[in-house]
């Protein structure tokens, strides 16, 4: 086993610890660095979400999702489509990477289960410096993600707009960047 495959099973032994079983593999996988999405930080952004109503409604969304967030409501998973595509690569202090694509499934498993945990540790995230940009009939918004229990500050991208599914206006991707606690 090399040492790649040897954190990736780690980690999927310490999602099993406090989940009390392994993750299916649909719902957590980790990636190699070629099959990751950048993170998009859009050309000719504006950090005004009041140009166009697209904008104001991310915007709100946002919003939104960061006071359920701080007050710890697990409703802001609502916010994220039946089929989102979920990233997240994390950055060791040794230089390492791993990245994950996780399922709003399982997202929206894992913040039930350690909901107790992330109320007791204060575990929540606020946002800064937004921009928007057109993608499509989506709009894409790049922002600074600040944990407030890790004390640290990343980018993180999220692509907005109608979710054919639901019929609402839903995050139909995010991509972060985070660090290890």
């Amino acid at each position: 086993m090399n040492y790649r495959n040897f954190i990736a099973a780690l980690f999927l032994l310490i999602l099993a610890s406090c989940s009390n079983k392994l993750p299916n593999p649909n719902d957590v996988k980790i990636l190699q660095d070629d099959q990751k999405k950048p993170l998009v930080i859009p050309q000719n952004a504006s950090n005004d979400y009041k140009t166009k109503p697209s904008f104001a409604k991310a915007f709100d969304l946002i919003q939104k999702m960061e006071t359920l967030q701080k007050s710890f409501d697990l409703k802001y998973i609502d916010f994220y489509a039946q089929n989102a595509y979920i990233q997240n690569s994390r950055k060791y202090p040794d230089g390492r990477v791993r990245i994950m694509q996780i399922s709003p499934q399982y997202l929206r498993k894992l913040a039930k289960e350690s909901i107790d945990t992330i109320k007791d540790r204060k575990d929540y995230s606020s946002y800064s410096d937004l921009v928007f940009a057109s993608e499509g009939k989506h709009v894409r918004v790049a922002a600074k993600r600040f944990s407030n229990f890790k004390k640290y500050t990343s980018p993180i991208s999220w692509l907005i707009g109608l979710d054919k599914a639901s019929q609402k206006w839903q995050i139909l991707e995010e991509i972060s960047e985070s660090k290890p606690f």
